[in-house]
């Protein structure tokens, strides 16, 4: 007798008076399966069926739950992760990204964590500088003031990227801008960039507006930082004006009119004056080395006038080293820096920036 499999049936009707329960010796003919209700009819075991009571004929095997699918049941869906970022098409799974930071704009695009700029010492990594103009607090805008007697032009390097190129004597250059924190500031000769004058680390201030003056001194050279933060007592009818002795080879010096009126008295070397206020016109400066006479005081000046308004009135004055004319415009700010002067063949003189 041939095999065969038949799908399993209710071999009994609910009226039938027929046993429910059959020997387990029932086999079939050929002594292979046992028989259930007909002992004619092998009948190969099956699972129980499973969410089908339309139609018994159909075995349906358990499967996992689907998921995700209420639609159409016959398509089994499996688990999978959960989708993240795109609830419009659930059908396209999104697997777990790292966090996009700081591109709201195209999240599609992921952008990971940098390090973040703290101004942190030297690195040896170029730093880049950019013109002021861009308002970012994370920068100092400084410039160069070359007043090294004896030095031909200069070369600035800035964390290993020049900034500064043939910087001559006497000459300032413009603004830069370079990120705050400590940078290994480099001067070298043009002539022979090989030739190392100065290396110095240098602290750069967010914000901070200076004039980093390249100056002589006993063991060669060094960077004196001036702030440039502007005078506050200007306004449209007057300016502000102060002085810097940078002549090494001077001694402290005097500040005055022609007409003898005191204006910055005792300027020591490397001293930067306070900003006292002028009138726009024409101005004659002398500058004398201070013999610490005593001068007499009619009253003080609290606005320096290119006339005599008997506010200061000086002795007469002692050897002089210096003069220099100056037409002072109204709301600027301007600094006489003194330079040279270190022997005869370099004598002092002037450099004025505003």
């Amino acid at each position: 007798m041939n095999h065969y499999n038949t799908p399993m049936r209710n071999t009994f009707p609910p009226n039938s008076n027929a046993p429910r329960n059959f020997p387990s010796s029932s086999i079939a003919p050929d002594g292979d399966f046992p028989v259930i209700g007909n002992p004619n009819i092998p009948v190969t075991p099956t699972l129980p069926e499973i969410g089908n009571p339309e139609d018994p004929s159909i075995p349906i095997f358990p499967t996992l739950p689907e998921i995700g699918n209420p639609e159409d049941p016959s398509i089994p869906i499996f688990p999978t992760l959960p989708e993240i970022g795109n609830p419009e098409d659930p059908s396209i799974p999104i697997f777990p990204t790292l966090p996009e930071i700081g591109n709201p704009e195209d999240p599609s695009i992921p952008i990971f964590p940098t390090l973040p700029d703290i101004g942190i010492p030297d690195t040896g990594l170029p730093t880049f500088p950019i013109f002021p103009g861009d308002n970012n607090d994370s920068y100092a805008h400084v410039r160069f003031l070359h007043a090294a007697s004896g030095y031909g032009p200069l070369n600035i390097i800035i964390s290993s990227y020049t900034t500064v190129y043939d910087l001559a004597y006497a000459q300032a250059s413009d603004y830069i801008d370079v990120l705050d924190g400590f940078r290994t500031v480099i001067v070298v000769s043009s002539n022979a960039p090989r030739r190392i004058l100065l290396k110095k680390t240098i602290p750069f201030r967010s914000g901070a507006v200076e004039t980093m003056a390249i100056i002589n001194t006993k063991d060669g050279l060094d960077i004196v930082a001036i702030s440039d933060t502007t005078c506050q007592s200007k306004d449209r009818y007057t300016s502000c004006f102060r002085v810097a002795n940078l002549s090494y080879g001077s001694g402290p010096l005097d500040t005055m009119l022609s007409d003898g009126k005191l204006i910055f008295d005792n300027t020591m070397f490397k001293e930067v004056t306070v900003f006292r206020r002028l009138r726009n016109g024409y101005y004659q400066f002398y500058v004398t080395e201070n013999m610490d006479v005593p001068m007499p005081i009619i009253r003080d000046c609290e606005i320096i006038e290119p006339i005599n308004t008997n506010c200061m009135v000086g002795s007469p004055s002692p050897e002089l080293v210096l003069s220099y004319d100056m037409v002072v415009q109204t709301n600027k700010m301007y600094t006489a820096y003194y330079i040279g002067g270190d022997n005869r063949n370099n004598p002092m003189q002037v450099v004025i920036l505003n």
